[in-house]
């Protein structure tokens, strides 16, 4: 008959309601399982990556890796910890940089390592460089310098791409860093930014441009925090 309405027993509605609450856990626990898959997957492919970075690495570097000249270092009183230093030449190996630029100051012996153990061209600005300390440096420990370093003028630079910027933040702040060195990089260029300085009230700034100009970046840590910044071939 039109509009009866039809009841269902008290088991039969417990049994609906029931059924509905399964279906809902199940797919609360599908969507869980899912995540928890995918993130599986992602370490593990991540941890293959990882290990044929190392394998490329000991390929290319074998037992030159780890590898610094420490009487070199006490020298030029650089307190530049180890392993940041070798993930910089990491870098340059594994992507077969031949152009980088350092951009600080008291990176002497930064400049003098990066020299002795890759065969990147390494440019230095002519006014952060101590010329004197430099020479000395060449005079004493003769073994470590088998090359001229490449110092040029801020003018001069602009007539240079590089493959890799190598900075920290702790005299420019890191969005300065980036207006003014990230253009000279060629496609597939990167720009490493050593955070140094906790105080860099830019760096949240530099954070929301990456973003929204779609510009890829990874923070990482070594010893010490880092950003890298790609410049991305269109």
């Amino acid at each position: 008959m039109p509009g009866k309405k039809i009841m269902l027993p008290d088991w039969a509605t417990w049994l609906l309601f029931s059924s509905m609450i399964i279906v809902a856990i199940a797919g609360v626990g599908t969507w869980f399982w899912s995540r928890w898959k995918v993130k599986k997957i992602q370490a593990q492919q991540s941890n293959e990556e990882e290990k044929q970075r190392k394998l490329e690495i000991l390929q290319k570097r074998g037992d030159d890796l780890g590898t610094l000249p420490y009487d070199l270092k006490d020298f030029f009183g650089s307190r530049v910890q180890d392993w940041d230093l070798e993930s910089w030449i990491n870098t340059i190996f594994l992507n077969d940089y031949k152009n980088v630029l350092i951009v600080n100051k008291n990176t002497e012996y930064e400049l003098a390592v990066l020299m002795l153990k890759t065969k990147a061209n390494i440019f230095e600005i002519q006014n952060n460089i101590n010329i004197n300390l430099w020479n000395k440096a060449v005079l004493n420990f003769p073994q470590y310098f088998n090359r001229k370093c490449k110092i040029k003028t801020e003018a001069e630079l602009r007539c240079i791409s590089v493959n890799l910027v190598l900075a920290n933040n702790s005299l420019i702040e890191s969005f300065d860093l980036f207006n003014t060195y990230f253009n000279m990089l060629d496609k597939n260029g990167m720009l490493i930014i050593r955070l140094d300085n906790k105080k860099d009230k830019s760096f949240k700034s530099l954070l929301k441009n990456l973003k929204q100009s779609l510009i890829p970046f990874e923070l990482t840590t070594v010893n010490s925090k880092f950003i890298y910044i790609v410049k991305k071939n269109n």
